[in-house]
């Protein structure tokens, strides 16, 4: 009897003490700490709470210098039962894609919680800390020598040829386009394509078609990127597109592999309709000289006449249509790459305060300026411009974006960031056009002691 009555006080005193139990973390990385350029590294969290959660997690976006971080996706609920006391806890994992060799660190970063207490009330918003980890990323001493490095499980190479024929004529169109599609990778580790002109063609590209799909509930990550070229005949003779391959390196074989489309063979003849045709427009304009000094029948010469030129003009679309419209898109594709549009971008996500687009047009500027690594990140540019304000405009940003909730709620303005991101890339130019300043007004004189 003693020793029951013993036994229900010591349970009676320890329902406190175990309930005193609070939220926790666990998080790991779970490819390992060594991994390949590209290769998806996988940062699992895992947060618990007493009794059950009163809201859903607030997990934060982070960001790894170097690194492309995707946010966590879809949520695994846990259970667990520690020192007598429920836990309830939801799984949730970043993917986090090295872009060059080196050592990585994820920084510490928070995860808001709230549960339910023992009087089932809510908790106020609480936080749990994840320790910073670490990872190196390498490349394959196979692959060291490639200009650029591909990793993935799988990768596609197809190529279309329109119009299918191996025989064309002066002034005639022709379409390559090539299609790269690869497995667990994101679509810009795929390099723009180089595709050679033989004398005799003009090429004229279209803007590439990036695309990235998948990755959520299981499904793998499609990378794909397409490139579509045409050539308009311009003299005739034999010609070969040169094949185009790729290589890569199998994350599942752990070896480098190559693909390749075919060369593309074909001749092209003399067209002598391309020349016989012109001479028609000059019948034009002597039957309308002849319709008007005749001064009969003016509306049947009129509709013959525009007959005519609605004639050519048709003929004109179906043969030059094609590289019309060729040309257009290489001028709209130069005019869309070039610096000055990129930093645009720029400027109009600074000016609707869009913070998350500001960061993303920012680093895509830094990579087209062609000052910065292949990789650039906002430390290269703080390293570079050696300005505190623009250091302080920085960090505000990413306060915005990386910050915990409750310290980024305060609305977030970019009209500094613009300023002095600006004020670089002026001194940029001038530095790059050689400008020099200005003389003082009123130069110190300097004195120099007699050494003689």
């Amino acid at each position: 009897m003693i020793r029951r009555v013993l036994k229900f006080w010591l349970l009676l005193l320890a329902g406190p003490v175990l309930a005193q139990g609070g939220p926790f973390v666990r998080a790991e990385i779970q490819t390992g700490k060594v991994v390949i350029v590209g290769q998806p590294v996988i940062l699992s969290v895992q947060v618990y709470v007493p009794n059950w959660f009163t809201a859903a997690p607030e997990f934060p976006e982070i960001s790894v210098s170097n690194a492309i971080v995707t946010p966590p996706g879809n949520s695994t609920n846990l259970n667990e039962r520690i020192g007598g006391q429920s836990y309830a806890g939801i799984q949730r994992e970043y993917t986090i894609y090295p872009r060059i060799p080196g050592e990585y660190q994820v920084d510490p970063f928070a995860i808001g919680v709230r549960y339910a207490l023992e009087n089932a009330q809510p908790s106020p918003l609480t936080t749990v800390k994840v320790a910073a980890m670490r990872f190196s990323a390498m490349v394959p001493k196979e692959a060291a020598g490639l200009p650029y490095f591909i990793s993935t499980n799988r990768l596609t190479l197809r190529q279309t040829i329109k119009p299918e024929e191996d025989t064309l004529k002066v002034g005639d169109a022709l379409e390559r386009s090539i299609s790269v599609t690869v497995r667990d990778a994101l679509s810009m580790v795929i390099p723009p394509l180089a595709f050679e002109t033989p004398g005799g063609l003009a090429v004229y590209p279209a803007s590439p078609t990036v695309t990235d799909k998948g990755g959520e509930r299981g499904d793998p990550h499609i990378g794909s990127r397409v490139e579509s070229v045409t050539y308009i005949m311009q003299e005739e003779g034999d010609y070969e597109l040169p094949a185009i391959e790729i290589s890569w390196w199998d994350l599942s074989a752990n070896k480098l592999r190559r693909s390749t489309v075919a060369a593309v063979k074909f001749t092209v003849i003399p067209n002598p309709e391309f020349s016989a045709e012109f001479p028609m427009e000059k019948d034009s304009t002597v039957m309308e000289t002849e319709a008007a000094a005749q001064g009969k029948n003016n509306l049947v010469y009129f509709m013959l006449a525009a007959a005519f030129v609605l004639g050519i003009s048709y003929w004109l679309f179906r043969r030059y249509g094609t590289a019309l419209h060729a040309r257009y898109a290489a001028a709209q594709y130069r005019r869309r790459e070039s610096e000055a549009a990129y930093f645009n971008r720029f400027r109009r996500a600074c000016q609707r305060n869009d913070a998350p687009e500001a960061m993303n047009h920012l680093l895509l500027w830094l990579n087209k300026t062609g000052e910065f690594p292949p990789a650039a990140s906002t430390a290269s540019l703080v390293h570079k411009a050696a300005d505190p304000e623009l250091t302080s405009a920085i960090n505000d940003l990413k306060e915005k974006l990386y910050g915990l909730k409750q310290s980024a709620q305060k609305e977030w303005e970019g009209k500094i960031l613009l300023q002095t991101v600006s004020n670089f890339r002026k001194s940029r130019k001038r530095k790059l056009t050689g400008e020099k300043g200005l003389v003082p007004l009123n130069p110190v004189l300097v004195f120099l002691p007699d050494v003689f």
